[in-house]
């Protein structure tokens, strides 16, 4: 009986996928969505940089920001937007780069170029820029217009990693999923 009753779930399960209905796959959230639509495309191919010299690399960033409603251990879900206004910033020794930025967003993606040498320790930063302030917007052309603004910046993702060659790197930190693909440029 057991046999005949397994014999026909499988029969089952045969028609229902060659009906062409899909499978539901339980706990696909858009975060898991976006993670396979990044590794489903073209990775840059991983290469040996030599050592020694620092070249420059064109670096592609693709970064993906949690829901502010899952608790990371990292940073406060209540000192964050739920759209915030990402940017994305990377230092490399003593330069400070901002190499991208979205408004009102929960991703971004940048390309920007950064020259790097083999083993050197590279740090990026994503945060939640905020912008508040006042401005009267006047007509007149003898009265200037006026404006005060106040910035600050409350942290999302923060981590390290050192460059070992050009090729695809892959981060999970705080509120952030980090694809960056590095290729020589020439």
């Amino acid at each position: 009986m057991r046999t005949l009753l397994g014999l026909a779930c499988v029969s089952l399960g045969a028609a229902v996928g060659c009906a062409g209905n899909p499978v539901a796959n339980r706990g696909i959230n858009d975060e898991s969505k976006w993670v396979v639509s990044q590794i489903g495309r073209a990775p840059t191919s991983p290469q040996d940089a030599p050592e020694g010299a620092s070249l420059p690399y064109q670096g592609a960033f693709q970064v993906h920001v949690a829901p502010s409603s899952q608790r990371g251990v990292s940073h406060d879900a209540e000192d964050r937007s739920d759209r915030p206004d990402l940017a994305l910033y990377v230092r490399v020794g003593s330069q400070v780069v901002e190499v991208g930025e979205a408004h009102n967003a929960i991703a971004l993606q940048s390309e920007f170029p950064i020259s790097l040498r083999r083993g050197e320790t590279v740090e990026m930063r994503l945060v939640d820029r905020r912008t508040s302030g006042v401005s009267w917007r006047y007509d007149s052309k003898t009265t200037d217009d006026w404006a005060r603004a106040h910035t600050r910046e409350v942290p999302l993702a923060q981590f390290s990693f050192i460059f070992e060659g050009p090729g695809r790197y892959f981060f999970h930190q705080g509120y952030g999923l980090f694809f960056v693909d590095l290729k020589r440029l020439s």
